[in-house]
């Protein structure tokens, strides 16, 4: 992979994270590998999951207006588990009680901090 096509491929990422839309078509021809395309575009639909996970966890702020590293309350559920309460807090991560209703049962649910 030449330097320029690093390049490109690094700005579309930067794209992709940012939020801002870009043409697909014209990415592909840039890219030039459907492999990596795809994986792009499911980059993409990560990171628009991760905005609207903020935006839902702090209602009137746009993820984009969040500092790297700033601290962002939990969800109130996460998938079909109910976040009760944060119990521990590490480097990489925080740990919850949350509620489990198909198991019927409280578990721990491990979140990785962003970035």
């Amino acid at each position: 992979m030449t330097l320029d096509e690093e390049d490109r491929l690094l700005r579309l990422a930067e794209s992709i994270s940012d939020g801002v839309a870009f043409d697909w078509n014209s990415a592909g021809a840039a890219v030039g590998d459907d492999a990596l395309l795809d994986q792009l575009r499911s980059l993409e639909r990560l990171a628009a999951v991760c905005r609207r996970s903020v935006e839902e966890r702090i209602p009137g702020v746009s993820a984009d207006r969040v500092a790297p590293g700033a601290v962002v309350p939990p969800p109130r559920r996460w998938g079909p588990l109910t976040i009760l309460e944060q119990i521990g807090r590490g480097g990489f991560a925080d740990v919850f009680r949350a509620h489990d209703p198909s198991l019927d049962r409280e578990v721990a649910l491990k979140l990785i901090h962003s970035g």
